[in-house]
């Protein structure tokens, strides 16, 4: 009978307490009341010895993350409003004057239509290199004029009239129409220079230990290749064979044509061979230069005038990208001199000899190419010379 008494007097009290703290419980964000969370997925913080009983704000998600500045001293215990996540990436508006801007693309890279608006200005005046506002800068950053053996050892002043000389393949080989083949038949002209080419790699020593796939980047069309037009040394024989079925039966061999080319280079002559490409996208600056700034190297490699007659040339053969073609950009550009230049005395031989300066438009000559002038000759000490401003070209090749 007591156990029964006991039993009903503890439920009694049990709820009469549970009634009595719901009721005084404020109902939480939700609606419902913190008793139907305890034991759930929020804590108890009641229990919490710092909060003596009294229920405490929960943080929110982003609270835990957030550094405490109300603490900082120069907020003075205020605490500041945080950006929104968004505030600080909001874009500014534009102005009008910035989206009225119209951004033009530039104008595509056109090189025929810029050299044919090109002068060649084959009667412009010499420089005098005394005078000039260039320097040296291959030989430890000198005056030009300084290291000019020209203006120390000679004066002799350089013949205008002849500074630069034209031929043209009719003038070598008469009586074969070769020039009007070479500037109206394109296939014809690209397999010259292919069997030039390729005659020239294949007698160049050391050629068979290049592996097929090294010499096919060597061969492409638009690379350039260099070598030696020295007829003892190479055979021309894919030369001779693309001659025969262009001109026929009374065509030169392909070691008559290098030899009769290479005879405009005058005596003693350097027997270097390029095939240049040059720089085909776009405008470049003109870079001055002397390939050797010399006549010829002589057997000691110094320069040799004891005959008179000893003068070596640079000749250069154009290969244009066009039939019929005349015009620039094929051929170097050219500065004339009033006076020889030669290289310094202890400059080396096989170093071109680089300048750096401005010089004025009305100096420059842009010799033409055309048909009757497939090729064009200079003395070395008689310009300045460099790659055009404006390449429009397959190749123009080179012999020294």
């Amino acid at each position: 009978m007591k156990l029964l008494i006991a039993l009903v007097t503890y439920f009694t009290l049990t709820s009469s307490y549970v009634y009595a703290f719901s009721a005084t419980t404020p109902p939480s964000r939700n609606g419902d009341r913190l008793g139907s969370r305890v034991g759930s997925t929020g804590s108890d913080r009641s229990s919490n010895p710092k909060s003596s009983g009294r229920r405490v704000r929960e943080p929110k998600r982003d609270d835990s993350t957030s550094p405490d500045i109300s603490s900082h001293p120069k907020h003075n215990g205020r605490r500041t409003r945080e950006p929104r996540r968004n505030e600080s990436r909001r874009k500014r508006p534009e102005s009008p004057r910035r989206s009225q801007r119209v951004v033009s693309n530039p104008e595509p890279f056109d090189a025929l239509t810029l050299v044919s608006k090109q002068e060649s200005n084959e009667d412009a005046q010499p420089i005098n290199l005394s005078t000039a506002t260039l320097r040296i800068i291959s030989s430890h950053g000198k005056d030009a004029t300084s290291d000019s053996l020209a203006q120390q050892l000679n004066t002799q002043k350089v013949d205008q009239d002849k500074v630069l000389t034209y031929f043209s393949l009719d003038d070598l080989f008469p009586n074969l129409d070769f020039s009007k083949l070479f500037n109206t038949n394109s296939t014809f002209r690209e397999s010259i220079r292919s069997a030039i080419r390729r005659d020239i790699f294949n007698s160049t020593p050391g050629s068979n230990n290049i592996s097929e796939k090294v010499a096919a980047i060597m061969l492409a069309d638009e690379s350039s290749l260099q070598g030696t037009w020295n007829i003892a040394n190479v055979k021309m024989e894919a030369l001779t064979q693309v001659l025969v079925d262009g001109l026929g039966e009374s065509a030169p061999t392909g070691i008559e044509f290098m030899k009769t080319v290479g005879g405009l280079c005058g005596k003693n002559p350097s027997m270097h061979w390029i095939d240049i490409i040059g720089v085909k996208k776009r405008i470049i600056s003109h870079a001055w230069h002397q390939d050797t700034g010399r006549l010829h190297p002589g057997v000691d490699g110094s320069d040799n005038t004891e005959d008179g007659n000893c003068d070596s040339f640079t000749v250069m053969l154009g290969f244009p990208c066009e039939d019929l073609f005349t015009g620039t950009g094929i051929f170097s550009h050219v500065v004339k001199l009033d006076r020889e230049h030669y290289a310094p005395i202890d400059h080396n031989f096989n170093e071109p000899i680089l300048f750096e300066g401005r010089i004025e438009e009305n100096f420059i000559v842009r010799p033409k190419f055309g048909l009757g002038s497939e090729f064009v000759r200079f003395r070395d000490v008689d310009v300045l010379h460099s790659a055009p401003d404006v390449t429009y070209r397959t190749s123009v090749m080179r012999f020294m």
